[in-house]
């Protein structure tokens, strides 16, 4: 499992960087290739050249916030299918019901437990094989797809 933990590519997009840095030594320990942008305009710039398998990120950013940056990475067929983590400091239930609506797969408050992040990474990191392979499921259900 850690080789294929290896080969998966996480990017952080946060405007702290103490906060990324940190964040990224710990990913880099469990073994995740990582990346990171500084802002929603840098994050939706690496996501669509560097197709990492998953996304963690704040809302609180410079010019654009989490939610827009996430809105328009859900919007963009090069992003839409990359599952979207948010790590921020806001805790409001408005924020982590609207991060929901736009298609983020988990909302954690900082500061987290790191056990619990990579366990929603690998939940996300799943979720999104699933839904690649629809014969990975668990469950059989009808989608209302042919092949």
């Amino acid at each position: 499992m850690d080789k294929d933990k290896k080969k998966m590519r996480v990017l952080i997009i946060d405007d702290d960087p103490v906060f990324a840095r940190l964040l990224e030594v710990d990913l880099q320990v469990a073994g995740y290739a990582v990346s990171t942008a500084r802002d929603g305009y840098k994050g939706i710039e690496a996501a669509r050249k560097g197709r990492p398998d998953l996304i963690i990120m704040d809302i609180m950013m410079p010019g654009m916030d989490g939610h827009k940056t996430s809105e328009l990475l859900k919007k963009s067929h090069l992003t839409a299918d990359i599952p979207i983590i948010y790590v921020t400091a806001k805790d409001g239930l408005l924020d982590e019901e609207l991060a929901m609506e736009l298609g983020a797969d988990f909302f954690l408050k900082k500061p987290y437990e790191p056990d619990v992040l990579l366990s929603h990474i690998r939940k996300s990191l799943q979720a999104k094989d699933e839904k690649a392979d629809p014969g990975l499921e668990k469950s059989a259900g009808s989608h209302g797809f042919e092949p």
